[in-house]
């Protein structure tokens, strides 16, 4: 598998997580519940912040599509901008 498609695949990983962690959605309640329970700093990486998600989904991800540690650091950086922009675009649209 190729950088950009362990990329894509992380972004549309990380998005549907934190969709589903949403007031509302199928895992609301429980990253309610995880929010009340576990420290802010764990809850950020785990559910909360998108780009943030990138440091512990990105690792999970990354190698269990077969990336090497070597090109590790670039896909988490490269993961989190992205995320970044993604998140940054959902929250423009939901403004609106």
């Amino acid at each position: 598998m190729n950088f950009f498609e362990q990329l894509i695949i992380g972004v549309l990983f990380i998005s549907g997580l934190w969709a589903a962690c949403a007031e509302g959605m199928i895992f609301g309640e429980l990253a309610d519940m995880a929010e009340k329970l576990l420290p802010r700093e764990l809850c950020k990486p785990l559910f909360v912040c998108p780009a943030c998600m990138s440091s512990i989904w990105g690792t999970a991800i990354w190698f269990y599509t077969g990336g090497t540690l070597h090109g590790w650091p670039l896909y988490i950086f490269a993961l989190c901008g992205a995320m970044h922009l993604v998140s940054i675009h959902l929250l423009q649209k939901n403004e609106r």
